[in-house]
């Protein structure tokens, strides 16, 4: 497979003045990125590596006597390129045509108040993500589309800061679980290729310390002691920008994992476009606005302009009379009316011939403990990214291994954050 490395070291020269928004509104960061460092980092598809693999006889790497302490990168540098594309081989029937590996540059600040963020990465398609998951009729009921089905972009940030147990280490592996490890297999040897030939589709999220066993065993506690773990700070924060749904409204989504993915208390910004009652969607594309009431088959092939429905904006009630033959409208749609859960709005998100630009804030402190990590200068933090690229969802990601953050810019890590406007470290 050719390397898309090359091209991507050019990232930074390209103009952004003919670059496409991806939000309802266009919105800028504040910051002069030209100011701030660019640390490029190799993401890789994990294919169905697990937790329960890399935490085993079967995973070389397991039989260090200081397995533990060493990060993945530790025993695996350089080696993204060469993992993905080897992962990526027995996942062809799933992901035809994917690239093993994605090549990310990343930028981080920080100033009193806030943490900025900005990343940039080439997406396999040609086309931006304007669409995810839509509704057709068949057979007289509504219904998921299966065929060339349509999944957003999405990239996603999971970190902490020194509560959770191997985070430091593992990263993101440390939530992916497959719940048929654990199970006999026939014919099941040593190695990654038989572990992966063995094991099925699908996983579960969570923190291995808010179970009590592993694989099929695995089981979550007691609330009253995940609630202890979640009051001493032993969950990740989770953000994640989604390009067809919440990213138009500017969004990224604020969430935290324990014994599952959770998002922040408040309204959600992306709600089901069915009503259960009727058997059909809630609301249509508003002729009047959109020019039209529902998308075609076309829309998936060019994906062009607003594609998401957007309560108050660009909506009309569902009227099966007003549609088209062969009409499809959203899963989901998105709504600007409520109260939302995350801190990180009035997002920058762009697409410009196939490069995504995605630049937000995150205050340093939420003032809610309960669901968020504060950051603080002259601290060390646990960065693991994922991107869903190219129509993928589930284990179809890119991930990093894990990547320190440092906001002291006297402490060594993988990115020191570059202190803006006068802010002071302890």
């Amino acid at each position: 497979m050719k390397s898309a490395l090359p091209v991507l070291l050019g990232l930074l020269a390209w103009p952004l003045a003919q670059a496409e928004p991806l939000t309802l509104t266009d919105t800028w960061s504040e910051v002069n990125w030209n100011d701030v460092p660019v640390v490029s980092r190799t993401l890789f598809f994990p294919g169905k590596v697990s937790f329960e693999w890399l935490n085993s006889s079967r995973h070389p790497g397991f039989q260090d006597p200081f397995f533990e302490q060493r990060r993945c990168n530790a025993c695996h540098k350089d080696e993204e390129y060469g993992l993905g594309n080897m992962l990526v081989k027995g996942s062809q029937d799933s992901y035809p045509g994917k690239m093993g590996a994605l090549r990310l540059q990343l930028q981080i600040a920080h100033d009193n108040n806030f943490l900025h963020v900005r990343a940039r990465w080439q997406g396999q398609a040609n086309k931006p993500a304007r669409l995810h998951s839509l509704l057709t009729l068949e057979n007289g009921q509504w219904q998921p589309l299966q065929f060339n089905a349509p999944a957003e972009e999405a990239f996603s940030i999971m970190w902490d800061d020194g509560s959770i147990p191997l985070f430091s280490s593992q990263g993101c592996f440390l939530s992916c679980h497959l719940p048929q490890e654990g199970k006999p297999a026939k014919g099941q040897g040593p190695g990654l290729k038989n572990y992966l030939a063995a094991v099925g589709a699908g996983s579960d999220k969570f923190l291995p310390a808010s179970h009590s066993g592993r694989g099929a065993r695995a089981k979550p506690l007691k609330e009253t002691e995940l609630m202890q773990q979640q009051a001493q700070g032993q969950f990740a924060d989770v953000w994640q920008w989604r390009s067809a749904t919440s990213g138009v409204l500017g969004i990224v989504d604020d969430g935290w994992l324990l014994d599952s993915h959770y998002q922040d208390p408040g309204e959600p910004s992306v709600k089901l476009n069915f009503n259960p009652r009727t058997g059909e969607p809630i609301w249509m594309f508003n002729p009047e606005v959109q020019g039209r009431s529902a998308l075609n088959k076309l829309d998936l092939l060019k994906q062009q302009g607003l594609l998401t429905l957007v309560e108050g904006h660009n909506t009309a009630p569902f009227d099966a009379a007003k549609l088209p033959k062969g009409a499809l409208l959203p899963q989901y749609y998105v709504s600007r009316q409520q109260a939302h859960s995350s801190e990180m709005q009035r997002i920058e998100a762009s697409w410009d011939k196939g490069i995504y630009t995605l630049a937000f804030k995150r205050p340093l402190d939420t003032g809610d403990n309960k669901t968020d990590k504060s950051l603080q200068a002259g601290k060390v933090y646990t960065f693991a990214i994922a991107i869903h690229d190219d129509n993928a969802e589930g284990r179809g990601h890119f991930v990093s291994f894990p990547i320190s953050v440092s906001l002291n810019p006297k402490v060594e890590a993988d990115i020191i954050s570059r202190e803006l406007n006068g802010a002071q470290n302890p």
